[in-house]
């Protein structure tokens, strides 16, 4: 919500610059048809046509604009492709995926345990069957397993250590080492 009054307030802010701008220029720049020059001297008077001319610049600022209030709105959801350029980063990097699982859980600091090839957090745990990453979830009495991806395995156990777990601090982090 604050990004939200950020943006409106940045979108004021250019649309007062933008309307001081104009003014400014109808004001003292213009005076019966003469362009003011200012010299050291003085001033100097120019028949130059005068046009307020709305060209790319202030286009590609409106979009910007508008950009910027969509992310705001929407708190840039539609921009996951960090997450994924990291996260395929650290998988070409390791060709063992938990380790990248691993690695991306202690940066965005849930706590997991690590057991015989497996990482759990909390009712979650992803395991490596044939080359393939697992999800197991227990629910209760039902047991959910289906094969997924390492973004889906990602998101699904730092959703489950978000809600079930507190989150590490760098402090505790750094006591481990």
């Amino acid at each position: 919500m604050y990004s939200l009054y950020l943006s409106l307030v940045f979108l004021v802010i250019v649309i007062t610059l933008l309307i001081a701008t104009f003014m400014f220029q109808e004001r003292y720049l213009v005076f019966r048809g003469y362009m003011i020059i200012p010299t050291p001297n003085g001033y100097d008077y120019v028949l130059i046509p005068y046009r307020v001319i709305w060209g790319p610049p202030l286009y590609l600022l409106l979009i910007f604009m508008a950009l910027t209030i969509m992310n705001a709105v929407t708190r840039a959801h539609w921009l996951d492709l960090q997450v994924v350029i990291m996260v395929r980063h650290r998988h070409a990097l390791n060709e063992n995926p938990l380790i990248t699982v691993k690695a991306i859980l202690r940066s965005v600091g849930v706590y997991y345990v690590e057991e015989d090839s497996s990482l759990s957090v909390g009712n979650a745990r992803v395991l490596m069957d044939d080359g393939k990453l697992v999800l197991i979830k227990t629910n209760g009495k039902s047991i959910e397993r289906r094969e997924v991806s390492i973004e889906d395995a990602i998101a699904e156990l730092v959703r489950t250590g978000l809600r079930n777990s507190p989150i590490m601090s760098q402090a505790s982090e750094y006591e481990e080492e």
